[in-house]
């Protein structure tokens, strides 16, 4: 799922064949479904202009980007960037993509495709390891530059991201016991080593980072089971705004430069609300997530625990969040929910739903 101004892309979850079709939605207009712009194309077969298949989608200088193989050929094992118009038309493979399998991440930012591979390897004395390259390709294929590589024997220690302001490009490694962050200038090509936090010694648990335009770094994660935002300082977290609340834990979802977001998803009784605050830890909104697809299709006649909700991207006046719920009959239920905060309410609209037998 990604964003451009009022609309939104998205690739629909579940439903035999339509997961091979890039969706739109327009905010402003409500007009959405299959991105092409063929007249009289019955959006069912690789003849569509939006038919492929799509992982880590971006919006760039005018045109859609991502990665992912050729669809028109199944022979074809390897994987490419790609590039078409907003309209989904003039498809073009911009270059191949060296590593078969899943790109774990991408970005695209000041004319560079930002990607974090995976591969497997032998290390003597250890054996097979998983190990991972964060690469920065010019979007003519022109360059590649290797920001950083590593090999680890345990995948669930090691958890990447990038946060981008100006010429800087911040990644951090959520650890078990630490949460390392550097930033790479892609001027002078150097890292810089910004943080090293032991978990033990701050007993605070931060799991994602925000970064200002004016290149202020910001960590949000759990301390004394409230959630919590820490500005980072000379290698020291403030806490900056917390979220309590006696009828249920709020976890940050989000960070803009004026506000922080938290929810409450998954829990019983079931009432989603969202909660956000000004850095100054005043409140602008604390408001009941309520969706009349959610309400009425999803929780009539089921338990709390079958449904499961997934916050997907946006801000303190849109978000979207992913949802996956199973019926009493076995099947598998999963939608996208937009919420919109205008005129003190938060409204949601049902962008896509579908359902398949759980298997």
């Amino acid at each position: 799922l990604t964003r451009s101004g009022n609309t939104t892309l998205f690739v629909p979850l579940a439903g035999a064949g339509k997961s091979m079709f890039l969706n739109y939605y327009d905010s402003e207009t409500g007009a959405g479904g299959i991105l092409c712009n063929k007249p009289e194309c019955t959006h069912n077969d690789s003849t569509c202009n939006g038919y492929g298949d799509f992982d880590c989608i971006s919006c760039y200088d005018g045109y859609i980007w991502w990665s992912g193989y050729n669809p028109s050929d199944k022979n074809d094992k390897q994987k490419y960037l790609w590039r078409a118009d907003a309209s989904g038309a003039n498809r073009k493979k911009m270059f191949t993509l060296e590593r078969l399998n899943t790109t774990m991440i991408a970005y695209i930012h000041r004319g560079y495709y930002y990607a974090l591979e995976s591969s497997d390897e032998i290390v003597e004395g250890v054996g097979s390891v998983g190990r991972i390259d964060l690469f920065a390709y010019r979007l003519d294929g022109s360059e590649k530059v290797l920001i950083y590589s590593n090999s680890t024997n345990g995948w669930s220690e090691t958890a990447l991201n990038l946060k981008f302001s100006g010429n800087f490009v911040y990644y951090y490694f959520d650890r078990k016991n630490s949460f390392d962050i550097y930033r790479f200038d892609t001027k002078t090509r150097t890292t810089e080593e910004i943080a090293l936090l032991d978990r033990e010694k701050l007993q605070k648990h931060p799991r994602a980072m925000y970064v200002t335009r004016n290149n202020e770094i910001y960590l949000y994660g759990a301390e004394n089971k409230k959630d919590i935002a820490w500005k980072l300082e000379n290698g020291e977290l403030i806490p900056l705004v917390t979220f309590d609340d006696p009828d249920g834990r709020y976890n940050v979802m989000f960070m803009t430069d004026d506000a922080v977001g938290a929810m409450r998803i998954n829990r019983a009784p079931a009432v989603d609300s969202c909660w956000v605050k000004k850095y100054d830890g005043t409140t602008v909104y604390k408001l009941d997530m309520v969706s009349d697809y959610v309400e009425n299709t999803i929780r009539k006649d089921n338990a709390e625990a079958y449904n499961s909700l997934f916050f997907a991207c946006g801000d303190e006046n849109r978000f979207y969040l992913f949802g996956n719920a199973i019926e009493k009959d076995k099947q598998t239920i999963r939608y996208l929910v937009m919420y919109e905060y205008s005129d003190g309410k938060l409204a949601s609209r049902l962008l896509t739903a579908d359902a398949t037998i759980f298997k």
